[in-house]
């Protein structure tokens, strides 16, 4: 669409407008740049993530909407063992490809294994490669567990599965920890140490696994890819060794390309870790895939929506999301939420088996049993999302409740529940004679609905996409046409003498004079309010913000009272992290809650105000020129008033592009507060924390009262530290919308003193324009120009 108007500037009208109004073309061009890039975002694609406990359907729905009745997630899996997000995109040709973690991962499963087992001290443990700080950690600090933490033998166990997974090919393979170690020695190049054999068959496994870790040693990004061949088979047979097999637990990223035409369009499907995997990496890949996801699909089961599932919308940064983007004003585009109910089947089943019981024959079908669920679920659904969203709104800063309400209101306002069947639907796929479904047409199963909502996620994407380039290539061909007749109107301007040129310029001086002093005021309040206000205003916005922070941060610390001392005392030993029956996670929560009230600030008391005093200033600009442009219609014959005209019509242009000010930045906002914020926030807790076992305060009497006294430090801490790092954040970012205005109005340093020596031109340009065969010349150009210009803006599609 951009592709017609960019070249015909390039080729045609770039070199005449520079050379005969050269102060407009940066201004052209950059609108053409904004085009450009708003064209380039349609190759973009648009991730949907699927999220919900481990185990609960995930990948059987994905594949249901993907594959029909074929298979390209494996299904059952691994279960909540590792943190890898599969993502399905679209590709000619089918393919996977996986990166691996490093060595250090098995190293810290090793260590962690062998010595809660080996209580003798016998076996060395291995040494510790250092680690990439992003990179996957096994708690190595079970070394020391805790005997009071009720999870840790949970842990211990999740632990044993992973190795199992990895040795044996199966989680809950009955296999001894000795014999799981040696052969994790052995996959990273040393001898066993507790005397065991492999059998040949976990031995090829192993070597397997060594042969990874080498190619990862030599190159930390090695990726290994598989094409569909001729044998579909094996490339199923090695997709599911990396999605749900052996090599699962090592796998860092999976991406799979399907020729599936429901993909298309940059759909992008990203089946996310399940709730509540054996480590707390699942928080980074969850929190980094939703924050950049046009929809999240929750799937949960015929129990419906938990407080877990919406927690989990809320700490890995969905909910903040919303905010964020509700908080853009018109150019608004909050992502979607979609519940999927699975296993719908079930309950259809046993309401027909309990229908027969009671009225043989005259039961209700299979079919309608299925449908009156569906419908029942819609409601308790929305009814069930509706009250853990109340509870969840309720738990945060009085000052942002208004802001919080309203992105719930909005979330269930456009919430889509979706209860379906995709057992059923495979089912009457596969057309298995051993094993019928219940329907007998595809739409029975609601998968096929489901699957047209999603691709609406899709066609939504592209309408905005439209209208934006619409709105965006008419501003263009404005601007170039605006400064087409702006030339056009120079050079039909007639020839004069020269005292009657200072004669006008002397009449025009009285009307521009006081306009010009009043502009110069203007411009020295503006800037004023841009070096000195704004700058106090982020300062004291923040420290109310910080206030409202420090609100909800003491509720939140306040309700970790309630949970068990030793789920408390296990994460301050771990810094403020912990993964157990209750997961807590403090620099997160802390985090979200002083991103939160530092959102609504930067929008609702810096870029709004903002935006409106740039839009005055902008409209002042437009109206002070007005006074002229109403002067020259006053003239006469004396004075053409296309030119100002034409000047006029460039200044209200270009006064559109104000009100975008401050967008970008507002995006740049979001990754900049959750990054910059959770360091700082991560590292006091961290530090206090650090502090308080160094103490020896986690030992002893009095440690539940001790630790009650460190949530409460924590507190003040946090917000102390916080403060300055969010004043950063707002200031950088402010520095980053000053540059966008001062560019804006550098193009119209004095609109008044431009409009007079537009009119009254000098001596050079006269003569210059007084040769009447080169007058003709630019006329002619400037008119084919402007000819060529409004055949490409009527073409439709161009």
């Amino acid at each position: 669409m951009t592709d017609n108007l960019s070249d015909w500037y390039t080729k045609q009208a770039k070199s005449h407008i520079e050379e005969h109004l050269p102060s407009r073309a940066p201004i052209i061009a950059d609108a053409l740049a904004r085009l450009r890039s708003v064209a380039e975002s349609a190759t973009t694609e648009l991730p949907v993530c699927f999220l919900g406990q481990a185990g609960v359907g995930k990948s059987t729905l994905i594949n249901a909407l993907v594959a029909g009745s074929q298979t390209v997630l494996p299904q059952g899996g691994v279960g909540p063992l590792t943190a890898q997000a599969t993502v399905i995109r679209y590709a000619d040709r089918p393919f996977f490809q996986a990166r691996y973690l490093q060595g250090s991962r098995l190293n810290n499963l090793l260590f962690s294994l062998e010595r809660t087992f080996n209580e003798r001290g016998t076996i060395p443990p291995p040494v510790i490669e250092s680690e990439p700080e992003e990179e996957t950690k096994i708690e190595v600090e079970l070394a020391q567990a805790d005997p009071d933490d009720q999870s840790t033998s949970t842990k211990v166990d999740a632990y044993r599965r992973v190795a199992a997974q990895m040795v044996r090919g199966g989680q809950f393979a009955e296999v001894e920890v000795a014999y799981l170690c040696d052969r994790l020695r052995e996959s990273m190049g040393g001898p066993p140490q507790w005397g065991t054999t492999a059998t040949p068959e976990d031995a090829e496994r192993v070597a397997r696994i060594a042969k990874v870790l080498s190619a990862v040693r030599k190159n930390r990004d090695f990726t290994h890819r598989v094409e569909v061949g001729d044998d579909r088979g094996a490339f199923h047979r090695e997709l599911d060794t990396h999605a749900s097999g052996f090599l699962a637990p090592l796998i860092r990223t999976l991406d799979v390309g399907w020729d599936e035409r429901f993909l298309e369009g940059g759909l992008v499907l990203v089946d996310l870790p399940g709730i509540g995997v054996a480590n707390d990496e699942y928080r980074r890949v969850t929190s980094e895939w939703i924050r950049k996801a046009r929809a999240v699909v929750l799937v949960v089961d015929r129990a419906g929506v938990t407080e877990a599932s919406v927690d989990l919308l809320r700490t890995t940064g969905f909910l903040n999301s919303m905010l964020h983007e509700s908080l853009s004003g018109e150019d608004a585009d909050p992502p979607i939420l979609m519940v999927s109910v699975v296993k719908v089947d079930l309950q259809a089943t046993d309401a027909r088996t309990k229908d027969r019981q009671l009225h043989g024959k005259a039961a209700r079908g299979w079919v309608d049993h299925f449908d009156d669920h569906c419908t029942q679920l819609v409601s308790v659904i929305r009814g069930q999302m509706q009250t853990e969203l109340a509870q969840t709104v309720a738990d945060g800063g009085d000052e942002t409740l208004s802001s919080r309400t309203e992105v719930m209101e909005s979330l269930l306002e456009n919430l889509k529940v979706h209860p379906l069947s995709a057992h059923e639907y495979r089912l009457l796929l596969e057309n298995d004679e051993e094993e019928r479904p219940h329907i007998s047409d595809a739409e029975q199963s609601k998968v096929p609905g489901f699957g047209r909502d999603l691709r609406a996620v899709v066609s939504q994407r592209e309408r905005r996409l439209q209208e934006r380039l619409t709105a965006l290539r008419e501003e263009a061909a404005e601007k170039s046409t605006a400064a087409l007749r702006m030339i056009h109107a120079q050079w039909q301007q007639e020839d004069r003498a020269a005292e009657d040129a200072e004669r006008l310029r002397n009449e025009l001086e009285v009307v521009a004079k006081p306009l010009r002093d009043d502009l110069l005021r203007r411009q020295g309040a503006f800037r004023s309010y841009l070096r000195e206000t704004i700058p106090a205003e982020i300062h004291s916005a923040t420290l109310e913000a910080s206030a409202e922070a420090r609100a909800a941060i003491g509720k939140y610390l306040k309700r970790l009272h309630s949970y068990h001392w030793a789920t408390i005392r296990a994460a301050v030993r771990r810094g403020g992290t912990f993964v157990g029956s209750k997961h807590v996670d403090i620099p997160n929560e802390l985090t979200l809650r002083f991103e939160e009230p530092v959102a609504v600030v930067w929008d609702r008391k810096i870029l709004q105000q903002l935006r409106r005093r740039t839009r005055e200033m902008g409209e002042d600009y437009v109206n002070l020129l007005g006074t002229i442009v109403e002067w020259t219609q006053q003239q006469g014959a004396r004075v053409k008033p296309e030119l100002v005209q034409a000047l006029h019509a460039n200044l209200k242009a270009d006064t559109r592009d104000l009100g975008r000010i401050g967008k970008d930045a507002l995006a740049d906002l979001k990754a900049a507060v959750k990054a910059e914020l959770f360091d700082e926030i991560n590292g006091e807790v961290a530090r206090l924390c650090k502090h308080f076992v160094e103490k020896k305060k986690d030992v002893g009497s009095g440690v539940q009262s001790r630790m009650r006294d460190l949530l409460d430090e924590l507190a003040d801490a946090v917000v102390k530290s916080a403060q300055p790092a969010a004043i950063k954040v707002l200031t950088t970012n402010y520095r980053a919308v000053d540059r966008e205005i001062s560019t804006a109005f550098a193009n119209y340093p004095n609109p008044i003193d431009q409009a007079v020596n537009a009119i009254v031109s000098d001596h050079e340009t006269y003569r210059r324009r007084s040769d009447a065969q080169r007058r003709r010349h630019v006329i002619t150009r400037t008119e084919e120009l402007l000819a060529q210009l409004e055949s490409i803006v009527a073409a439709p599609g161009a």
